[in-house]
């Protein structure tokens, strides 16, 4: 988004006639590449649409570029920035570039917080949405979109057996290989429950 005639670039998602804008900036952003990234929090439904709009402002010269767009399962905070990445991982990269594949290619190297979650139930074992949850489910979105279905709709994931047994860090597994379950217990228990080996 460059030029001082630029005007607004916009993402959303549009749904039964429904719109919602997940992502916008406008005006003249500086002559060099910016990197976005938008979560939509939703199972994927046949029906939805993301939407990227570029509007044009005044007349004159300015330059709004759209580039390597593409969809990951993961959140924005779980991603990976290349699309290249799965299969740098299946080469091997992880462990042969760990420091740059753990900085760019966390999703595909598996190493986000967000997949460290044995079950990750709600607490009160309900359906937020008691209409579509058990839609959902029967249409296998509790294995494709396994930690929203599983936070959102765990009664109709039939996964409310257990309370939830997660890393809160990371770093767990490499502190539980060093001892420190042993070493810092009330830590660790508090913090690495899955890595000390203490899920029930």
């Amino acid at each position: 988004m460059y030029g001082r005639t630029t005007g607004s670039l916009e993402v959303k998602l549009r749904y039964n006639g429904k719109h919602l804008s997940k992502f916008y900036k406008h005006g003249d952003k500086g002559n060099f590449w910016h990197t976005a990234a938008v979560t939509f929090n939703y199972p994927s439904l046949a029906g939805y649409q993301v939407e990227i709009i570029a509007t044009v402002g005044q007349s004159g010269f300015s330059d709004i570029a759209i580039d390597d767009v593409y969809l990951d399962s993961g959140k924005c905070s779980c991603q990976d920035k290349y699309v290249r990445c799965v299969k740098w991982a299946r080469k091997g990269e992880c462990q042969k570039n760990k420091k740059w594949m753990s900085d760019h290619c966390q999703r595909s190297c598996k190493i986000c917080n967000d997949q460290t979650s044995v079950t990750t139930p709600n607490k009160k074992c309900i359906d937020t949405n008691k209409i579509q949850c058990p839609l959902w489910a029967k249409n296998g979105e509790c294995s494709k979109n396994k930690a929203w279905m599983y936070k959102n709709c765990s009664k109709s994931c039939k996964i409310c057996q257990g309370a939830p047994c997660t890393d809160k860090n990371t770093s767990c597994k490499a502190w539980a290989k060093l001892g420190e379950c042993k070493k810092n217990p009330a830590y660790m228990k508090l913090k690495c429950k899955k890595s000390c080996g203490l899920c029930q």
